[in-house]
C-alpha cells in the first residue's frame, strides 16, 4: 500500500491491523519492486484505478496488472441481485443502507458502481429520502470523488465505491420514507433512465428501499 498523505500516516498506524507492507510515498509509481496489486491511500491519484473508493476526504485506489479485474463478490458491502443498470454505462453493483435515523441527523449508505461503457458526460449522483406523495426530507447531490473521479474518467470493468450521509430535515414527520437514487447532468438537468434487464426504461430514478424516520 502506497500512504501518499503524510497527514494520515498517525492515523493509518491508528486503525491498521493489518499485514500489507506500506510505503509512505508521495506516489504509487515511487513504491520499489513488483508487486501484484498496489492500494493508494491518500488524496488521490488522477489516473484510473480498478476500483476507488471515496471515505470523506480521504481516497483509496487498487492498482492491478493490466490482465486482472477486482471480482465484486470481496467487496465490504452487500452485492445486489439485479445490478440495476443506468443508461448504458454504469450499473449499481452493491449497496448498504441504514434502515432507521432521527429527524435532523444522517443517514449513512456506501454505493459501489461499475462501468460497462465510457461516458462522455461528467454526472452527479443523487439520493433523496421522499415520502408516498414525493415530498423531499433529506437530498444529497454529489459528483463522484468530491469531483476528482469524474464519470468522464470511469473506464469499462472499473469499480467506484462512495461513503454518503444523507440529511433528514430537522422538520420531517416520524414515518417511513422511500430512499431513491440516480445520477444527472448537472449542465441540462437530463437524468439518465434506470433500464431494465431488456433495455427498456423503468424511470428517472431506482428505489433503494425504505428508511424509518424517529423522532
Amino acid at each position: 500500500a502506497a500512504l501518499t498523505d503524510h497527514l494520515l500516516s498517525a492515523a493509518f498506524q491508528d486503525a491498521y491491523d493489518g499485514h500489507l507492507p506500506v510505503w509512505g510515498v508521495p506516489s504509487r509509481g515511487e513504491v520499489g519492486g513488483e508487486h501484484e496489486a498496489v492500494w493508494v491511500i491518500g488524496g488521490g491519484e488522477t489516473e484510473p484505478a480498478e476500483m476507488r473508493f471515496q471515505v470523506g476526504d480521504v481516497r483509496l485506489g487498487l492498482h492491478l496488472p493490466s490482465d486482472q479485474r477486482f471480482e465484486a463478490e470481496r467487496l465490504p458491502v452487500p452485492p445486489l441481485e439485479s445490478e440495476p443498470r443506468l443508461g448504458d454505462g454504469v450499473k449499481l453493483i452493491a449497496a448498504q443502507l441504514g434502515t432507521a435515523v432521527r429527524s435532523g441527523e444522517a443517514l449513512p449508505m456506501v454505493f459501489f458502481w461499475r462501468t460497462l461503457a465510457p461516458m462522455d458526460t461528467s454526472y452527479t449522483v443523487f439520493v433523496q429520502a421522499i415520502d408516498e406523495g414525493g415530498v423531499k426530507v433529506g437530498q444529497i447531490d454529489h459528483l463522484p470523488c468530491d469531483g476528482d473521479c469524474p464519470t468522464t474518467t470511469w473506464r469499462p470493468g472499473d469499480i467506484v465505491g462512495e461513503r454518503y450521509c444523507l440529511p433528514i430535515r430537522a422538520d420531517a414527520p416520524p414515518g417511513r420514507y422511500q430512499l431513491i437514487a440516480g445520477m444527472y447532468d448537472l449542465a441540462t438537468g437530463e437524468q439518465l433512465p434506470w433500464l431494465d434487464d431488456q433495455g427498456n426504461s423503468v424511470g428517472d430514478y431506482l428505489l433503494l428501499g425504505y428508511v424509518e424516520v424517529v423522532p
